[in-house]
């Protein structure tokens, strides 16, 4: 007889975030320890090649492979799953489609629902959550011209 698994309660999800966010900020301490993350001048993501560029002078020091999330407006203040995006190509996010079928076994409208009300913390607890359901390397917040696109490192590399 197989055993039905219950949806988590609304106790056990807000533990689960809230432990989520603390092992991303870990995840990313470690980025920072091995990669010199913050240090690099500049970064560069290419969503074709589904890749974070982190160079200095010009010259490719680390080069990341990332899945994005999901973005936020500042125009609509709102945070929308990067699955719902329909500007950006369907192989940066395919990995996060995991993530809303968490939603939908644990009846998490947070992870579901296309579009969320967003906050200054949402977008970051919204990819500690999908680095921990997709075991990520670690997150990224990208700025963009209306707001962030947020990102998760499915593997991290120094360039060659």
């Amino acid at each position: 007889v197989a055993e039905v698994l219950k949806p988590m309660t609304a106790e056990q999800y807000e533990q689960f975030r809230h432990d989520s966010v603390h092992a991303l900020m870990r995840l990313n301490d470690q980025c920072h320890d091995t990669y010199q993350i913050s240090t690099w001048e500049r970064w560069d993501y290419n969503l074709d090649s589904a890749t974070l560029t982190f160079s200095q002078r010009g010259k490719p020091r680390v080069i990341a492979s990332i899945q994005v999330v999901g973005t936020t407006s500042n125009d609509s203040n709102t945070w929308m799953w990067s699955w719902a995006n329909r500007h950006l190509p369907d192989h940066v996010s395919v990995d996060v489609e995991k993530v809303r079928e968490f939603g939908e076994v644990n009846e998490i409208g947070e992870l579901t629902d296309s579009v969320l009300e967003d906050d200054e913390y949402l977008g970051w607890a919204m990819t500690a959550v999908a680095a921990r359901v997709l075991n990520a390397k670690g997150g990224y917040r990208c700025p963009s011209e209306k707001g962030f696109v947020y990102v998760v490192f499915t593997e991290l590399a120094f360039a060659a």
